[in-house]
C-alpha cells in the first residue's frame, strides 16, 4: 500500500490531471521492458485481474493474455497486434503491446478521478513497478510531448510534471 502522506499526495495529482489539456486519456507506462518484465507482468495480470485478451486481424479473444502470441507479433512472426483489457473493480485499463521495450496502459480521464480510483491506480501501478523493478510513470497523452505527471517507483510516488 503506497502510504506518502496519501491525502496530500492524492490532492496535488488530481490538480496536476485537472490542468492537463488532454482529458480523454491518461497513460501508464514504463520503459526498457525484457522479455522477462513481461513475462512476470503477464503472469501477474492473468492471476489477478479478469483480462479480455484481443488480437487485432482475426478479432479473437480469450479471458488471459498469451505471451507466445506476443513473442511472435514481436520478433516479426505475425502480423496480428494484440491489446488487452484489464478490469481493475469497475476501472478499464487498456493495455497495449505495440513494442516489447514499454508497457503501454490508458485509463480514461473521467475514471481516474472518481470515488477511490486515484488510489486503486497508484497501487496497481505500485505493483507493476515493484514486478518489474522500474518506475512506472502516469502521463498525459500527448503524441508530440513527453509530458510525465507522477512516477511511482514501487512504494514511493513522485509529482514530477505540471508545468503549466
Amino acid at each position: 500500500m503506497i502510504n506518502n502522506n496519501n491525502i496530500e499526495i492524492h490532492k496535488a495529482i488530481k490538480e496536476a490531471i485537472n490542468k492537463m489539456d488532454n482529458k480523454v486519456f491518461i497513460n501508464i507506462c514504463a520503459y526498457n521492458l525484457s522479455s522477462i518484465d513481461w513475462k512476470n507482468l503477464i503472469e501477474f495480470f492473468n492471476h489477478t485481474y479478469k483480462i479480455n485478451f484481443k488480437e487485432y486481424i482475426t478479432y479473437k479473444t480469450n479471458n488471459f493474455i498469451e505471451y507466445d502470441k506476443l513473442l511472435d507479433f514481436w520478433n516479426n512472426k505475425t502480423d496480428n497486434g494484440y491489446m488487452a483489457i484489464i478490469k481493475l473493480n469497475n476501472i478499464s485499463i487498456n493495455c497495449y503491446f505495440n513494442s516489447m521495450e514499454n508497457l503501454e496502459l490508458d485509463i480514461l480521464y473521467n475514471e481516474i478521478l472518481k470515488n477511490n480510483n486515484l488510489e486503486l491506480i497508484l497501487n496497481f501501478s505500485s505493483t507493476i513497478s515493484t514486478i518489474i523493478n522500474k518506475p512506472v510513470y502516469m502521463e498525459e497523452e500527448n503524441y508530440n510531448i513527453e509530458n510525465k505527471l507522477v512516477e511511482i517507483y514501487k512504494n514511493k510516488i513522485l509529482l514530477i510534471g505540471n508545468n503549466k
